[in-house]
């Protein structure tokens, strides 16, 4: 809820603009020029991920738009030089997960289903669902990790070229981690996993932070290069590493 008290002269104005924009339902004149299209706003304690098109021959003239309510084309760059379309939701980061008060959770998988697939269909979902997790562990939104377990339970159905069988499952093992104690079947699943000798070094350290094997997690990982070790402190798994109980 806006803090109405707490605005400031900057909080004031960007409110200006959003009751032109969403309630008179205008364009915004006398901004400056080449807003990004994808704009993160604050109004007191609200931030707000919008979309800003400038009009045609008038550049400082705006649409704006809430992001979450509104499809855009994204697309990329593929290696073979084809531009292939992807979900305008893979732009988010988890910083967005953490502050954006305009989240809407039931539109972000959808959007990468309706893609048609290609190379980095379920990379690029995968990257998402860590950065949800990522989220969730700052916040503890229930709905950050539901939307995790959504696009997890979505990536498992990819085939082993889509996404390597080892790395699907052991991101949605750590979200069921997340929801309740690992039984034994799942354990059994990772026991299979570290038992493959041409298993990565990052692989088995994941895998035995989830069977809560920490010694045996902490031999792979002081084996990993420096960098890589440096890599892996970034992902949601390590945090299950770091909270853990020490007592």
């Amino acid at each position: 809820m806006l803090q109405i008290s707490s605005l400031g002269i900057n909080d004031n104005a960007n409110l200006s603009l959003l009751k032109i924009a969403f309630i008179d339902n205008k364009p915004v004149s006398g901004l400056v020029e080449n807003i990004p299209t994808i704009n993160r706003i604050t109004i007191g304690n609200l931030n707000l991920i919008l979309l800003f098109t400038p009009k045609e021959y008038e550049p400082t003239t705006y649409l704006i738009r809430d992001f979450f309510a509104t499809d855009i084309l994204v697309k990329y760059e593929s290696k073979r030089g084809d531009d292939l379309p992807v979900s305008q939701y893979g732009l988010l980061t988890v910083e967005d997960f953490v502050k954006a008060d305009n989240l809407k959770y039931d539109v972000i998988l959808p959007s990468f289903q309706r893609i048609e697939k290609h190379e980095e269909t379920f990379e690029r979902a995968n990257w998402l669902l860590l950065d949800l997790l990522s989220a969730y562990d700052q916040t503890k939104k229930m709905e950050l990790l539901n939307t995790a377990k959504d696009f997890s339970e979505w990536i498992l159905t990819a085939t082993e070229e889509e996404m390597p069988y080892n790395i699907k499952m052991l991101n949605h093992l750590q979200i069921i981690k997340r929801l309740r104690p690992l039984n034994e079947v799942e354990k059994q699943t990772i026991f299979k996993i570290v038992s493959n000798n041409q298993c990565s070094l990052s692989t088995l350290v994941g895998a035995y932070i989830l069977l809560e094997q920490y010694v045996s997690a902490e031999i792979h990982f002081n084996n990993m290069p420096s960098a890589e070790q440096d890599e892996f402190k970034n992902f949601p798994i390590y945090n299950l590493w770091e909270t853990r109980d020490k007592s």
